[in-house]
């Protein structure tokens, strides 16, 4: 793929780490930032627990607060901050691997996905293979970007 954004030339990316996230439908531009939204298309706070299957097909485990208890995640609990191997391993955001590299046999960090960005958008393409504005954004979508 081939995109003219802002005059600037962007090429398509391969497509290294499978399936792209789904969207949240909370995502919104609001006076020049980006709004990430606050469900990230959990249970609502409140609910009792609940198992939830994931991608794969998988119940995934989810808290009171709507948040994927991650069963794969480490002693930290996949907190941002923990040392992850995937997305899964953490509780909340994504895994962010050393640049360029997308989990391809390094250790990450779990992340939580900003809720503001800047509105620029030169171009950068993330592991899921889609090309996003800038890092902030694919960040706020729980992706990493190459």
């Amino acid at each position: 793929m081939i995109a003219l954004v802002g005059g600037s030339v962007l090429v398509g990316c391969s497509d290294r780490s499978g399936p792209p996230p789904e969207e949240d439908g909370g995502s919104a531009v609001d006076g020049g930032r980006f709004d990430a939204g606050s469900d990230g298309g959990t249970v609502d706070a409140g609910e009792e627990d609940a198992n939830v299957p994931d991608a794969d097909g998988v119940d995934a485990t989810v808290d009171d607060a709507g948040v994927d208890a991650a069963p794969d995640a480490g002693g930290d609990g996949g907190l941002p901050g923990a040392t992850c191997n995937s997305d899964r391993d953490c509780r909340e955001g994504f895994c962010n691997f050393p640049d360029e590299l997308c989990g391809e046999g390094v250790a990450g960090v779990c992340e939580s996905p900003g809720d503001l960005c800047p509105a620029d958008c030169p171009g950068v393409c993330g592991c899921d293979g889609r090309v996003y504005c800038n890092t902030c954004l694919a960040h706020a979508s729980s992706v990493d970007v190459t």
